[in-house]
């Protein structure tokens, strides 16, 4: 399934302003709508989020626009994470009401859940899949909630070696793409970098390595600040 072009640098903003996975919102719009701006269900939601007029009217959204129901979808869902504290709850409770029974719309949740983890590749800040190792098959993944194991047999210690480096790696990939970790990366081993070099220069100090270092370093700090 592919979200279709016009909608995702919208997915994108959106959820880059609410901290909302964006591949949970544009599965969310094919499960409400197939993503047609202009659905409307019997009980009345409208548009391709399916927003109830007095929902759409509290949230201040146009639900016949797709750009402002694409927005409004990712604040209230946002809302709705806060108040329940996981993206299945919110989910549930989207579908529900935040007063309506969730256990209702498990299957909603569920639906939702496992389209996103094929669409995260499809958004410039989804988390990559990371495919296991080990030759039990199945494949773990590195989803936008965290690393989903492969199947592994009793006596099959590559295949559970495989799950133990694949969850570590999707955490910390998971934890560098939340901080924008190029950056920070960058300028961690700079910083190392100029260190080293600092310290070179002061145990030698009279030395031509050692003055080397220092004019080094200044270097590196000119261009890490």
């Amino acid at each position: 399934m592919q979200v279709p072009a016009p909608y995702l640098g919208w997915i994108e903003q959106a959820a880059q302003q609410t901290g909302v996975p964006p591949e949970l919102l544009a599965a969310q719009e094919q499960v409400e709508s197939g993503f047609s701006p202009s659905a409307v269900s019997p009980a009345g939601a409208i548009g391709i989020a399916q927003f109830l007029p007095s929902t759409a009217a509290e949230l201040g959204v146009n639900p016949w626009d797709p750009r402002s129901s694409i927005f409004g979808q990712a604040r209230y869902l946002r809302q709705l994470h806060d108040q329940f504290g996981n993206w299945t709850q919110a989910l549930e409770a989207y579908n529900v009401g935040p007063a309506g029974n969730l256990s209702a719309a498990a299957g909603y949740a569920a639906e939702i859940e496992n389209l996103a983890q094929g669409l995260a590749a499809q958004f410039s800040g989804g988390v990559p899949t990371v495919a296991g190792s080990g030759p039990s098959g199945g494949g773990g993944r590195c989803t936008s909630t965290g690393w989903v194991d492969q199947p592994c047999g009793p006596l099959d210690p590559g295949c559970a070696l495989g799950n133990w480096w694949g969850a570590l790696s999707c955490a910390v990939s998971g934890q560098l793409h939340r901080l924008g970790a190029g950056l920070e990366v960058v300028l961690g081993l700079a910083l190392l970098a100029g260190g080293g070099l600092v310290l070179i220069g002061l145990t030698l100090p009279r030395t031509e390595l050692g003055q080397t270092g220092l004019k080094l370093a200044r270097t590196v700090a000119e261009v890490a600040a």
